[in-house]
């Protein structure tokens, strides 16, 4: 029987929860918008949540185009997520088939502390960062070319660090186009497509030499023209290339074997990632 060809890999990753867990409180991908966090407060809570991605892991193990499950999105740091990631990884490697299954874990805003925490495991987990220069009042202040000049030094030596210390084992899990109006530096669409597009030049560069990949966030808005924000318009615009993926060598067959070494090491794997 011929084996299905799958052009696109996914990564699932659990944004609701049995209360909050983020810091991003008031947004639905946070499990609750009451402004409070109480997922690390009950036990049952986190219980509940160990057994959602038990049953994802299960699920898509043995999907050979399911590249992972991350276990929690944008948490805010405590004294608790680290000895939660290593019970609930216990408890999915147990998993019949999941011994070898890229598990992802969100980075809690602390990427030195968990780049070294994957770095000491021996099984194949990932450390997930999300990087936007769009928010603060110092990041609005920058136009487009200063932040890719900031990228192309100090982020960029920044997550070359990162890399080493998880053994590469490191994604940039949410990026974007996206700047502030203020950094766009005109009101000519041309002039703010320009700027966008030294901004995301900077980042690809950056990503696919320090890290094992990467998520545009997001492939597509609800309604109207965003090239910030949406992965199509961003193309439409050649702010993004119109081709993804790190490059692998074209006359190398995509086969059960070249599949499973791709599958134990981060860096192996495709590396096209979108957030729909």
């Amino acid at each position: 029987m011929q084996q299905p060809v799958h052009k696109i890999v996914i990564v699932s990753s659990l944004y609701l929860y049995p209360t909050s867990q983020g810091l991003i409180l008031t947004l639905a991908h946070s499990g609750t918008s009451t402004g409070q966090i109480h997922l690390w407060e009950s036990k049952a809570n986190r219980r509940s949540t160990s057994t959602a991605l038990k049953f994802l892991v299960k699920e898509f193990a043995s999907v050979p185009h399911c590249t992972g499950v991350e276990l929690l999105n944008e948490p805010a740091n405590n004294g608790l997520i680290q000895e939660w990631y290593q019970s609930t990884l216990s408890e999915l490697r147990a998993i019949p088939g999941a011994q070898d299954f890229p598990l992802y874990i969100a980075d809690a805003w602390d990427l030195p502390w968990y780049s070294k925490f994957v770095g000491e495991r021996s099984d194949f987990v990932i450390v997930d960062h999300h990087l936007y220069r769009c928010f603060t009042e110092d990041e609005k202040r920058l136009s487009g070319e200063e932040h890719a000049q900031n990228i192309r030094t100090v982020t960029s030596g920044q997550l070359a660090d990162m890399s080493q210390k998880a053994r590469g084992n490191i994604i940039v899990g949410e990026w974007s186009a996206g700047l502030h109006i203020e950094s766009l530096r005109s009101n000519d669409p041309g002039e703010q497509d320009r700027q966008r597009r030294v901004f995301v030049r900077a980042q690809l560069d950056c990503y696919e030499a320090h890290t094992a990949g990467w998520f545009f966030w997001t492939y597509k808005k609800g309604e109207g023209w965003d090239a910030g924000w949406s992965m199509k318009n961003a193309m439409l615009a050649e702010i993004l290339p119109n081709s993804f993926g790190r490059k692998r060598n074209p006359g190398l067959a995509w086969n059960e074997d070249t599949k499973n070494e791709a599958m134990r090491s981060a860096r192996g794997k495709l590396c096209l990632f979108m957030g729909l």
